[in-house]
């Protein structure tokens, strides 16, 4: 049976450092990423500085578990929108896929708009410097990695390969990010008409990599640009 002390203490340090993370988010929205201070976040968290020394090392540190938080609800969300889809409507053609995709992008934006003061934090930190790991991964890694899972299971079931799923669910998640930015920076476009935007940047980039056939059919590479008429090109990446 665990020491009522030790339980009691283990649950206050929990306290304290979910106050400390949700004081960091509040400054980071106030003040912004470069002018938040450790103090500034301790003081609003209503603890001493050693305190916050505690349980993070920095203020990077906080905003490194914030924006991987932020990426857990992310994939929960993602994962409840395509859940809510029927199994007739995950197997339909295009218009269904283009409302399907349409979902998925209304829920980015709606959780990137919900948390716009850690997305800002990022950019912020990111024109400041950022971590090679950290810019390599992006804001949301686990999404990510959902998008590609999700590439690959559509692929699947419409018999064609989508080269380099990983890399693709990358710069389709880069691109939805950018719009995200673009949205939390000028509200002028409705969010409805950013989301109907996305989706046919999405199914335009899909469709442009595809290629017919399972893998066990064709190669993974991508569709040459002769097939749309063009000369064909190669990339060095």
């Amino acid at each position: 049976m665990r020491d009522p002390a030790t339980t009691s203490r283990t649950a206050q340090k929990a306290r304290t450092r979910e106050a400390l993370k949700e004081a960091a988010r509040a400054c980071f929205g106030r003040r912004g990423y470069q002018e938040t201070q450790i103090g500034d976040i301790a003081r609003a968290a209503g603890v001493a500085q050693g305190t916050m020394y505690v349980h993070f090392a920095s203020k990077e540190a906080i905003l490194d578990e914030l924006l991987d938080e932020l990426d857990a609800e992310l994939v929960a969300r993602l994962e409840a929108a395509w859940a809510a889809l029927s199994p007739r409507a995950r197997d339909e053609d295009v218009p269904d896929l283009a409302a399907r995709v349409r979902i998925l992008a209304g829920e980015c934006l709606s959780v990137w708009h919900d948390h716009r003061e850690l997305l800002r934090a990022f950019a912020e930190r990111a024109s400041l410097g950022l971590d090679v790991r950290r810019l390599h991964d992006g804001v949301s890694p686990g999404a990510a990695r959902w998008v590609r899972q999700l590439l690959e299971r559509a692929a699947s079931e419409l018999g064609v390969t989508i080269p380099y799923p990983a890399l693709v669910g990358h710069a389709l998640l880069g691109l939805w990010m950018r719009v995200g930015l673009f949205s939390l920076f000028d509200d002028t476009v409705p969010r409805g008409e950013l989301a109907e935007l996305l989706t046919r940047l999405s199914l335009g980039a899909i469709g442009g990599v595809a290629v017919p056939g399972g893998p066990s059919e064709s190669s993974a590479e991508p569709v040459p640009a002769r097939r749309a008429g063009r000369p064909t090109t190669r990339s060095h990446s």
